[in-house]
């Protein structure tokens, strides 16, 4: 900590404290010895203000002319100093240095241009700072700042939590040339500069002991240079399923707002950016044969991120046959990208049946109930008259074998129908398969025709059918399981389960190209 003498303006006002020593006749004993008539006036307005090292002692002009000098005693008048008044001042003031730190009694005597005539003495209180002082207060800081090379600058202050602290001085580079420098007062946590330039500023603090001390004390100059660059940060890539209408978010994080979006041109893919997501959507199926990409640039001022969005191609095996020991048992629906070599296929045969002989509940539901193929199988099986109640589940382990399940109702609108239809459910047409796009007409009839000639009834029955009722393991309530048809688009609702209705299975298998 260093300082710098800074004479204020204004002084306010300061109580003087008088205090005396020993008896009355030895306080007033020198000024008196010749009768009254010796003494001068007494000092009026006496103040004496704190300093570092120092102190400065002011007073009122006096109304006696004889009045030419005052002398300061303090610590127990083994200091003192003289000085010269000048009477044409209306407000003597007279800087007292070398004081030590400590607070201090002064006594103020005024005398004639002899020094013989004395006045009576005005006795003040004050302090000078020093070392001790100096190194019990807290010098503000910086905390964190971002900058740009468009010269933006942020940066978080943490001010001095001393009572004496007054404000904080930044000294920077400007764009404009030159260095700048900005005050910035106690409770302003935050600043932001335009025009910053450089790698580093610097700052100090200033503090005030006492509110009319003559000196301001001043921090060591401080730098910083540790700021935070505007960045953007996520993966590098995302792959997307092969049908139209699948979509997706790409989520990325930035320490920077705002953030813009180039994309480069394409005919499949939509985006749209809203704070830290993009979101995308295929508008198209991916049948070109191979993999297709989008390449977007996120821009935060300097901070440039690339991202690579790729629609895999369908795969060469969704929509054919699964054939074990020489028979067709189902039709291959979706491939597991996350685990190579694994599908899953729907059985071409089915059967037409109740879901339940009765209403229990089997917990096999519950708001999360779309989902659970495999789970809600186990479920049902573990109930204590599945083998008498239960006919869907059953039938499927029984006719097709155990490593079959009765679908979920994602597993049909997610994993078949995109397959079956070659866009998502959100994306297909809302009508009959005659009046759908030729490329959902096509995919439709394949699978229709696959299911027929293996063993298997109708997905629907005519272009204008609305198709048949699918029964899915999950529960809409007591006595209701989730019914799906593919006709009209997929309509969904809940089926009495003592109604009769399909029952296909599904299952995860291995294929080893």
């Amino acid at each position: 900590m260093k300082r710098i003498f800074t004479k204020l303006s204004l002084f306010a006002a300061m109580a003087a404290i008088v205090c005396s020593c020993g008896s009355m006749d030895d306080v007033y004993k020198e000024y008196v010895e010749d009768g009254p008539s010796v003494n001068v006036a007494k000092p009026d307005g006496v103040q004496i203000l704190s300093g570092v090292g120092r102190v400065m002692l002011s007073l009122d002009k006096s109304s006696d002319p004889r009045v030419k000098g005052v002398t300061l005693y303090w610590d127990n008048r083994t200091e003192s100093r003289e000085f010269e008044i000048d009477s044409s001042v209306e407000k003597p003031e007279f800087v007292v240095e070398d004081v030590a730190e400590g607070s201090h009694i002064f006594e103020v005597i005024c005398h004639d241009k002899t020094g013989e005539r004395k006045s009576l003495p005005v006795t003040v209180t004050a302090s000078s700072y020093g070392d001790t002082f100096i190194s019990s207060i807290i010098p503000s800081g910086i905390t964190t700042a971002t900058v740009s090379s468009s010269g933006y600058c942020s940066f978080a202050i943490r001010h001095s939590s001393s009572y004496y602290y007054q404000y904080m001085e930044i000294t920077y580079e400007s764009k404009e040339g030159g260095t700048k420098t900005l005050q910035v007062a106690k409770g302003t946590n935050s600043v932001v500069l335009n025009d910053f330039s450089g790698e580093s500023l610097t700052y100090k603090s200033y503090f005030l002991p006492e509110a009319d001390c003559i000196d301001v004390m001043i921090s060591d100059v401080d730098s910083f240079s540790d700021f935070t660059r505007p960045s953007i940060t996520g993966d590098d890539k995302l792959m997307l399923d092969p049908w139209k209408g699948i979509s997706d978010t790409y989520l990325f994080t930035s320490n920077w707002s705002p953030v813009e979006m180039t994309v480069e041109e394409n005919d499949w893919l939509t985006t749209a950016l809203e704070g830290n997501t993009i979101s995308l959507k295929a508008k198209s199926m991916n049948g070109t044969g191979a993999e297709r990409s989008v390449k977007i640039t996120l821009t935060a001022d300097e901070a440039v991120k690339e991202v690579t969005i790729t629609q895999r191609e369908i795969d060469s095996h969704i929509g054919t046959l699964y054939y074990e020991n020489g028979e067709a048992v189902g039709i291959i629906i979706t491939k597991d990208y996350d685990n190579p070599g694994q599908y899953k296929i729907i059985s071409c045969k089915n059967g037409a049946m109740a879901w339940s002989k009765s209403s229990t509940t089997t917990n096999a539901s519950g708001l999360d109930g779309m989902t659970g193929g495999v789970d809600n199988n186990e479920i049902i099986m573990a109930m204590e008259d599945y083998a008498t109640n239960n006919y869907a589940v059953s039938w499927v382990k029984k006719n097709l074998g155990p490593e079959w399940h009765l679908p979920s109702f994602n597993e049909y609108m997610y994993d078949f129908f995109p397959a079956y239809n070659g866009t998502t459910w959100a994306a297909s047409s809302t009508s009959y398969r005659k009046n759908c796009t030729a490329e959902e007409q096509e995919r439709r009839g394949n699978m229709n025709d696959l299911i027929l000639a293996n063993g298997g009834s109708a997905l629907y029955g005519s272009d204008t059918g609305t198709g048949t009722y699918h029964w899915t393991c999950c529960e809409s309530d007591e006595t209701h399981a989730w019914i799906l048809r593919f006709g009209s688009r997929t309509y969904t609702q809940s089926g009495t389960k003592t109604n009769s209705y399909h029952v296909r299975g599904m299952k995860t298998v291995t294929i080893n190209d």
